[in-house]
């Protein structure tokens, strides 16, 4: 049996805490008692109700009749169910339905909140309840499918509701189904938690509110621990209050039993200013497929809303997160946006549909940057086979505390194979994450088999807004490059060198480009580590002639470079064209540096770029990669 315990607010180092998903819990904590409204009575009373244990059938005269002040009676399909405001004590108790094959039809279900907890066993069988399902008490559902499908009338919203107020939980446990149009947690002037055990599903058709209306400051929850959360259309609301300052939170798997939660879309909203929805994952898996899939925003321009995405393990499966503009269109967009802040803790972020940005600002350079944090547990990208790109830079923490970097993964090999195009190029069709801006995080870089990162330049009139400048990784940082893993240098061509503080090759591919002045390079700070086979690509990123003579495309003053490096085709020669001139290249390796030795062809050229061992980097051309489908 579940009981409840008051959950502790969990904040992250650097951040304001802020909002969570979506269930409403309303504080009609009166009963109005209806001539069909009756109220359990176990102990067979003449008085009025009592609390206690017994099996809920149509034969045992276990209800006492409100309305019409008469007891025992027999309840009937029809009538309402009432649990928890009779005599006997507060106390927890089980009701089992008498019958697994039969369906139990009430015009509404409640618990009160007096003080008891009410466990209901179904024993396999189901309860369709076309009224308001009510927990204003805490009420447990076991090996039972409770509908509330059916019940369309409510003065909260258009669609029909289930709510928990008042303190109190509505624990969904092992065996157990509960189906509504809308269920709501936290709502007028009430407190409440839902809690999704292992074998529980909530299952809803249009949206989840887990605080809602007048609201509450804080205390709202939901919270999945190996049970089942989904979504048909609609939306989870982490706050959709009109209480200022509100917070409420999903956490799925925090006890490490993990948990699944798929839904159309996540966001914090209402009309509320400052309030915060908070989604933590610590295990398990949450999907949102529409776009955007996380999101925060206000009703107006004077409600400012945050959502905090707490990234502790697991894994969130987006198409994009983004900031909204509180209900005021691009061009008359004045005041501070709504907040949408990432904090990368060990989780893993994949992209589940081609997208210009799996964390992008769709508006304008203008708009306020998103907030991503890459805690001790580092940051974890899968691509998922598609080419995602995170248009705001990726923020170590405080100085002196260490970071957990940056690992890109590709999760599907189907679209990570390697081949030899006819045309002798080398064609990566595997997963790329592009990232701009001056990335601090300070841990290591790691770029998995069949992965690509690409460092672009990104401008203001980017249709994506945000962090302008040429990417960066921060100079302490480690990169390690996998066996079929690539490490792309801002395409455009804008921006000659990046450092890092140590070099990992493992049968890595690194691709750079002649920017119409120099190569670009890699300056490494400790000594580098290099084995297997290693590919350089190189193209012509400007049309400007290359002076003969000997470039430099990793440093390593430690002296860690000694190793393998080849273009695509196993050689360390090839060609390249620049406007109408033809080069051949030499590689050349050293323990301290690994150099390119260029001079002119005399006859002219029909290749653009080496001919092979070139990633098809064209010049003016954005992005390595096909998006794929």
């Amino acid at each position: 049996m579940f009981t409840h315990t008051s959950q502790t607010r969990r904040t992250m180092t650097l951040l304001s805490a802020g909002a969570a998903a979506a269930l409403l819990i309303t504080g009609l904590g009166v009963f109005q008692a209806t001539a069909d409204n009756l109220t359990w009575n176990p102990n067979q009373s003449s008085a009025g109700g009592t609390n206690g244990n017994g099996t809920w059938n149509s034969s045992s005269t276990y209800w006492y009749d409100t309305s019409t002040s008469s007891g025992p009676v027999a309840w009937a399909n029809g009538d309402g169910a009432y649990f928890g405001s009779g005599t006997g004590g507060s106390g927890n108790y089980t009701v089992t339905l008498g019958s697994s094959s039969g369906t139990y039809t009430p015009t509404s279900l409640t618990v009160s909140n007096s003080g008891n907890s009410y466990v209901l066993n179904g024993n396999g069988g189901t309860i369709t309840d076309s009224g308001q399902l009510l927990a204003n008490g805490n009420l447990t559902l076991e090996n039972i499918t409770l509908d509330n499908t059916a019940y369309t009338s409510n003065s909260a919203t258009t669609t029909g509701i289930s709510q928990t107020s008042q303190g109190a939980a509505l624990n969904i446990g092992s065996g157990a189904t509960l189906a509504g149009i809308n269920i709501n947690a936290g709502g007028i002037n009430g407190t409440g938690v839902i809690n999704v055990a292992a074998g529980g599903t909530l299952s809803e058709s249009s949206r989840i509110q887990i605080n809602y209306g007048a609201g509450s400051s804080s205390g709202n929850e939901l919270n999945v621990n190996g049970g089942t959360v989904t979504m048909t259309g609609g939306i989870a609301f982490l706050n959709d209050s009109n209480k200022a300052n509100s917070v409420s939170e999903m956490t799925v798997g925090a006890d490490g039993t993990g948990g699944t939660v798929a839904v159309s879309q996540i966001s914090s909203g209402g009309s509320g200013s400052g309030q915060e929805g908070i989604l933590n994952i610590d295990s398990g898996t949450v999907t949102a497929t529409a776009t955007p899939s996380i999101t925060a925003g206000g009703t107006a321009n004077s409600h400012l809303v945050t959502t905090i995405v707490n990234l502790n393990g697991g894994t969130l499966s987006v198409h994009d997160i983004t900031e909204s503009m509180n209900g005021t269109s691009k061009s008359t967009y004045t005041v501070v946006p709504n907040t949408t802040i990432v904090n990368f803790n060990g989780g893993t972020l994949q992209e589940n549909n081609a997208s210009i940005g799996i964390i992008a600002n769709p508006n304008s350079s203008t708009y306020t940057p998103n907030n991503l944090n890459v805690l001790a547990g580092g940051a974890i990208i899968d691509t998922n086979g598609y080419s995602p790109a995170i248009y705001n830079p990726l923020l170590g923490t405080a100085a002196g505390t260490p970071d957990g970097g940056l690992t890109v993964e590709n999760s599907d090999p189907t679209r990570g194979s390697v081949s030899i195009a006819s045309n002798g190029a080398l064609t990566i069709t595997g997963g790329l994450l592009a990232i701009t801006g001056a990335n601090t995080y300070t841990g290591p870089t790691v770029i998995n088999t069949n992965s690509a990162l690409q460092l672009e330049h990104h401008t203001a009139s980017s249709p994506q807004g945000g962090v302008t400048g040429v990417a960066t990784i921060a100079d302490t940082s480690m990169l390690q490059i996998d066996s079929g893993g690539a490490l792309i240098l801002n395409p455009d061509g804008v921006g000659t060198q990046i450092s890092v503080g140590g070099l990992n090759l493992q049968g890595g591919i690194i691709s750079l480009g002649f920017d119409g002045g120099s190569f670009q390079n890699l300056l490494v700070g400790t000594a580098a580590s290099v084995s297997g086979t290693n590919i350089i690509n190189l193209a012509a990123l400007a049309t400007t002639a290359v002076p003969n003579g000997t470039y430099t495309l990793i440093a390593d003053a430690a002296g860690g470079l000694t190793g393998t490096f080849e273009f695509g085709n196993g050689s360390t020669t090839g060609t390249l064209t620049v406007g109408t001139n033809t080069y051949t290249g030499t590689l050349n390796n050293s323990a301290t540096a690994e150099t390119l030795t260029v001079s002119a062809v005399p006859e002219p050229a029909t290749l653009g770029l080496f001919s092979i061992g070139a990633l098809s980097l064209l010049a003016g051309r954005k992005r390595l990669m096909p998006r794929l489908g």
